[in-house]
């Protein structure tokens, strides 16, 4: 900052909504991480991203739209991706891309030739005079970057990636990236002890990125998921189910090419939606969203009863809560005659009693039926009894009828 650099004012007007590279995912103008197991499909999905920007198609064949701005698509990028595993190799995947989402080869290369670019050689990210190298290239080539990817980052860091001053520099250098160019950087990046939660090395990637993505395969369901761990700038996306489809190499007769003992030869794997699985996790996440509205009117009638004068806040939660009072009053006068006039049930037990119907009914978690019982114990249709030796409250029928 200089002296005579003018300081900004709030001005909420000046707030805009987040653009993005990958709709939903990934920001333009940030700094961005995807990490997880080996051999889980990083690489595919990282190759997916840069493709589809470059072309101006779809992510995740067809289901995220890419260089979105404020629900305008704009024009194609342009992407620097590092070929760490070899140039033949990274051929085979973009023409397997270009094929499985209907581009003829001849005219995918026309448009990735000037919108996908590979350094040759080596970078450290972290080392001054190649980090300066790099950015001179970029400039030379591309200077309207959309997307810089590395992949995998161990192979741009000289430091140490458990060192939190080693790791730090390469964030320093991916924002100093973002600054001069206005692009995003993407690092591609190996899970940790646990790869299901968190990135290998030092947590200050973590907490300098912009964006943090998780790919992992469920334990439970065995599905590859895309998961946002971080967005600082918008809401987390929810989970991303997706496969990894296999597309075959085609012949000259657009037939898939096989091995001489018949197998099919295949080019590379593309990302796309697991439809199935995307269809069971919207279920589940309507299925919690409704029980979520139903403990939230509940809780609110609740409240709407503690707000009401004493003199009428008895009558209207017995009017609110009859059904729950008579059956709960009907249970421990049946009991009681069975057990005898001695006999009080314990706060767990009565509880216990209406499970079933707590799993389908909202109102019957222990806190509702306790509030029930102070009620029926205030109206003098039930009465408090001895305490259990673990201190549990114990309750008993008085006998008296509830009025209809």
């Amino acid at each position: 900052m200089t002296k005579t650099e003018a300081w900004g004012r709030y001005d909420p007007s000046r707030v805009e909504p987040p653009t993005w590279l990958v709709e939903d995912l990934l920001p333009e103008r940030a700094t961005a991480c995807m990490y997880g197991a080996p051999n889980l499909g990083k690489s595919f999905v990282a190759i997916d991203w840069a493709l589809a920007i470059a072309t101006g198609r779809p992510a995740l064949a067809g289901h995220k739209r890419t260089r979105i701005d404020v629900g305008r698509a704009k024009a194609p990028g342009k992407v620097v991706l590092f070929p760490a595993e070899g140039v033949f190799g990274l051929n085979r995947r973009i023409s397997g891309w270009l094929q499985h989402n209907g581009i003829p080869t001849q005219e995918g290369e026309e448009i990735l030739h000037d919108r996908l670019f590979m350094p040759p050689g080596e970078c450290r990210f972290d080392h001054p005079a190649d980090f300066e190298t790099l950015m001179r290239g970029i400039e030379r080539e591309c200077k309207d970057l959309d997307l810089l990817i590395l992949d995998p980052l161990a192979s741009f860091m000289s430091g140490d990636e458990n060192a939190t001053q080693d790791m730090q520099l390469i964030v320093n250098a991916m924002r100093r990236c973002v600054d001069r160019f206005g692009c995003s950087v993407l690092v591609v990046h190996h899970g940790g002890k646990s790869a299901y939660s968190s990135e290998r090395g030092s947590s200050a990637l973590r907490g300098g990125v912009d964006a943090l993505f998780n790919l992992f395969r469920d334990p439970k369901t065995r599905v590859l998921q895309i998961k946002t761990d971080k967005q600082r700038e918008a809401e987390k996306h929810a989970p991303i189910p997706i496969n990894l489809h296999r597309v075959p190499e085609l012949g000259p007769d657009n037939e898939p090419i096989r091995t001489e003992k018949g197998f099919i030869v295949y080019l590379s794997r593309v990302p796309m939606i697991d439809a199935h699985a995307l269809q069971v996790q919207e279920a589940k996440h309507a299925a919690m969203e409704h029980k979520a509205q139903a403990d939230e009117t509940a809780a609110l009638a609740d409240e709407d009863d503690e707000m009401q004068p004493p003199a009428q806040k008895i009558d209207s939660r017995v009017q609110r809560t009859r059904d729950r009072a008579r059956l709960i009053l009907e249970h421990l006068t049946e009991e009681g005659l069975r057990e005898g006039e001695d006999w009080h049930a314990s706060l767990p037990a009565i509880v216990a009693r209406f499970a079933d119907r707590a799993k389908t009914e909202s109102g019957w978690k222990r806190s509702s039926v306790e509030r029930t019982l102070e009620v029926l114990l205030s109206s003098g249709h039930v009465e408090e009894g001895p305490r259990q030796d673990d201190n549990k409250r114990t309750f008993r029928a008085t006998g008296l009828p509830l009025e209809e």
